[in-house]
């Protein structure tokens, strides 16, 4: 579908909820249904899905469902397996794998009900080796089911060590650790989590925990990679609403409106429902605009960013620093630092960031964990333009990717065909409905 943002607008965005809120509100809410016995017979399940939802959060929604189904079943049977349908959502595997475990230990099926995840997309190729290490003492094994592309659950009791104690590697995602301490309040047994190396995206960690704690949850961190988890204390917690917006997506919204805005162009766009008090580690990308444009106005040239714990924001982050000129900046160069895990993303993101920049000649490199972008020729874009060029791009069925392809579109004023926009829906239901009505051509 065609797309021309080279047009006068005036729009107000109010940005989804946090998906990042949404996923861990969810379950913890079940989880204190689940130990309060307000499960069976509750009206409230299943969940329905409602029309701004994202695609990752109607799969979190219909693993609780199937979760709660089970344990309406688990009165009278003991089923052979229960299936969770997580789509492309990493985080809904990441953080069901260890609540599925413990939802199956407190109905007293673990060992009998394996666990199926159903997969789609890169999902089943994307590695699982942190959680498999951190779960095989404990008698977990997980199995990739190549025929089906499944990931399997099952428990071998003659294999757990029946330790208090799990350790997990930090440095790949935090997810695994989210999902840990999620999971384990539901055990009768007081836990500790303790997190080997470094903690990347530490702040979603610390999100996770604020949200535990909003909802009376007993998880305390002692500061020094330890988490201590009270027993039963599901069973002490308060349901409560939580509202945050996305400030992933919202980093995609702020780097369109930077774009508009230096066009000055009659392009408005106002953007609501973004808290800097959130504990999103993407609200980066405001500090990250700012030092951007002040390395920019004091005519360096080069600048450098850690995005160690910001990988899903990079693809706006580089297309945008590509784009936005501050005034006769051709070649300012930007380093990407520590981006490696965006290869084993929904798509291989460095290769497709890499292919967007290609297409209006941006010079890119990239060493095998830093990417650096140089500021693009503004000669060599106006000459497309006046060409009447129209710029193919393909999203890689990635919803960052597919907005990050309208970055381009706007920063350049450029005509581009992109293959597929409604993978946008997978973080941002209405996205491709609001491009489609305001720019397709």
């Amino acid at each position: 579908m065609k797309f021309d943002l080279d047009k006068k607008f005036d729009l107000t965005i109010t940005v989804p909820e946090s998906k990042s809120v949404g996923h861990r509100a969810l379950i913890v809410n079940f989880l204190i249904d689940l130990a309060q016995d307000r499960v069976s017979n509750n009206v409230k399940y299943p969940i329905s899905a409602n029309i701004d939802d994202s695609q990752d959060i109607i799969a979190t929604k219909d693993c609780i469902n199937n979760l709660a189904e089970l344990s309406n079943k688990a009165r009278e049977e003991k089923p052979q397996e229960v299936v969770l349908p997580c789509k492309e959502s990493g985080s809904t595997l990441r953080f069901f794998i260890p609540v599925a475990i413990e939802v199956l230990r407190y109905l007293d099926l673990l060992g009998t009900t394996n666990i199926r995840f159903k997969t789609a997309g890169r999902l089943f190729d994307r590695p699982t080796n942190d959680v498999e290490e951190c779960l095989g003492g404990h008698g977990i094994e997980i199995i990739h089911e190549e025929d089906t592309r499944d990931i399997i659950v099952k428990y071998d009791e003659s294999k757990d060590s029946h330790e208090d104690e799990y350790a997990i590697d930090g440095t790949a995602s935090s997810q695994n650790i989210s999902g840990l301490i999620m999971a384990l309040p539901l055990n009768d047994t007081s836990k500790k989590v303790k997190v080997l190396n470094n903690l990347n995206s530490a702040t979603y960690v610390m999100l996770t925990l604020d949200v535990l704690k909003k909802h009376d949850v007993g998880v305390d961190y002692d500061g020094d990679m330890t988490f201590e988890i009270e027993a039963s204390s599901y069973k002490n917690g308060n349901p409560a609403e939580l509202r945050d917006g996305d400030w992933s997506s919202g980093a995609f919204f702020l780097c369109m409106k930077e774009l508009a805005d230096s066009l000055n162009e009659g392009k408005n766009l106002d953007i609501q429902g973004l808290s800097m008090d959130s504990y999103q580690g993407d609200k980066a990308i405001v500090d990250f605009i700012e030092k951007f444009k002040k390395a920019q106005k004091d005519s360096k040239k080069e600048f450098s960013y850690d995005c160690k714990t910001i990988p899903d924001i990079v693809p706006y982050m580089a297309v945008w620093a590509a784009l936005f000129d501050n005034g006769n900046m051709t070649g300012f160069k930007t380093t990407f630092e520590n981006v490696g895990r965006l290869k084993i993303k929904e798509s291989d993101r460095i290769q497709a960031i890499i292919e967007i920049l290609d297409a209006i000649e941006a010079k890119s490199d990239f060493d095998g964990e830093n990417l650096t972008v140089y500021t693009s020729d503004i000669k060599i874009i106006d000459q497309m333009r006046s060409q009447g060029r129209v710029i193919s791009l393909s999203s890689h069925n990635d919803h960052r990717m597919a907005m990050t392809d309208f970055l381009l579109a706007l920063g350049t004023k450029m005509v581009v065909d992109i293959d597929n926009i409604e993978c946008m829906t997978k973080s941002c239901a209405l996205l491709p409905e609001i491009m489609t009505k305001n720019f397709a051509i």
